[in-house]
């Protein structure tokens, strides 16, 4: 449905006013929505949409098996080749919904709402999608000249939560060698802390915000203390632990490769 205007109207100003009655109709139609919610319950169209959407969905998505199994999945998806962000977008209004209840509970000197998730949060992903720090660490015990080399470009990278070189370097990405370390590490790890949770006592900052280049081990610290950074190097013990043995064996096929070409 289009406004049409004589021949003689600029074709400037007939494009410009040719879909007046689109949006009158648009704009009638959401006041009339708006003005329909004030004889509901709600009162207001945001609260409606905040308590019959927001809510269902705040509380399938702000617990910690749910942010387990997103960044499981991310994980996934990454070892094929697709960018994790792809999957956090999508995610990140639960993150915020999440941070921004801890926060007013925080300022209003209540108990965190969100606590076991924030701390989840804070060690299930160490060093970039795939935990590629524990990688980096476990690349200092090769014996290849290749991850001898590799480990001084990958590990000062990695460190700062910056992954790529690790992910395109070794490779990690459609690599069969690395696929069980980088998809199960995010699951072995969550229910690590979960446990863990149940035996440190951590309190967390949530006001406290680090750029995302910011060690994890530096922001944990600052966030929850000595018991947050605790049980954010035990998170990064176990990525060594499941990536060690996998890489021996990519290191032992690059040291024999390199052998036979000498």
């Amino acid at each position: 449905m289009k406004l049409k205007l004589p021949d003689s109207v600029p074709p400037m100003v007939s494009q410009s006013l040719a879909p007046t009655f689109v949006a009158m109709i648009l704009i009638t139609s959401v006041f009339a929505v708006k003005y329909a919610c004030t004889f509901t319950p709600y009162g207001n169209l945001f609260t409606l949409i905040s308590t019959l959407v927001g809510k269902p969905v705040s509380a399938f998505g702000a617990n910690p098996i749910s942010l387990i199994a997103i960044f499981t999945l991310m994980n996934l998806i990454w070892f094929f080749g697709v960018h994790p962000n792809a999957i956090l977008m999508p995610y990140m209004p639960i993150l915020t919904i999440v941070g921004l209840a801890n926060q007013e509970a925080f300022l209003s000197n209540q108990a965190l709402p969100y606590l076991t998730f924030a701390v989840l949060a804070s060690c299930i992903q160490i060093g970039g999608a795939g935990n590629t720090l524990g990688l980096c660490i476990a690349s200092f015990f090769g014996k290849s000249e290749k991850y001898k080399t590799m480990r001084k470009l990958v590990a000062p990278a990695n460190l700062f939560n910056i992954n790529e070189p690790a992910i395109f370097g070794f490779p990690i990405m459609l690599n069969p060698i690395y696929l069980i370390p980088m998809i199960f590490s995010a699951p072995v790890k969550g229910f690590l802390v979960l446990g863990l949770l149940k035996f440190i006592p951590v309190s967390v900052n949530p006001t406290i915000s680090m750029p995302w280049v910011t060690p994890g081990f530096v922001t944990a610290f600052f966030q929850g203390g000595v018991p947050l950074l605790v049980i954010w190097f035990l998170s990064l013990g176990i990525d060594f632990l499941m990536y060690l043995p996998f890489f021996l064996i990519d290191d032992k096929n690059a040291l024999r490769q390199e052998q036979e070409n000498a």
